[in-house]
C-alpha cells in the first residue's frame, strides 16, 4: 500500500486534493514560490519567547490542559 503524502515543510500527513497544509499552512500547489517562507531567526526566537510567557501566565493561574 502506498504511503500517504507528507508536507515538505512540517512532515504532516496529507490528504489528496489539498491546496495547503492543514498544520503549517504551506502552499501545496507545487508552483514556483509555492512554499511558505520560513521566518528569520529573530522572529522565531521572538515567537518562542511570547509562547513561553503565555505558558508561564497560564501555569501561574492554575490552568489545566484540555
Amino acid at each position: 500500500m502506498p504511503k500517504a503524502p507528507r508536507c515538505e515543510e512540517c512532515g504532516a500527513q496529507l490528504k489528496l486534493g489539498l491546496d495547503s497544509c492543514p498544520l503549517c499552512g504551506a502552499d501545496l500547489s507545487g508552483g514556483p514560490g509555492g512554499k511558505k517562507k520560513s521566518p528569520d531567526a529573530e522572529t522565531y526566537h521572538s515567537n518562542v519567547r511570547e509562547l513561553r510567557e503565555e505558558l508561564r501566565k497560564l501555569r501561574s493561574h492554575d490552568a489545566e490542559a484540555v
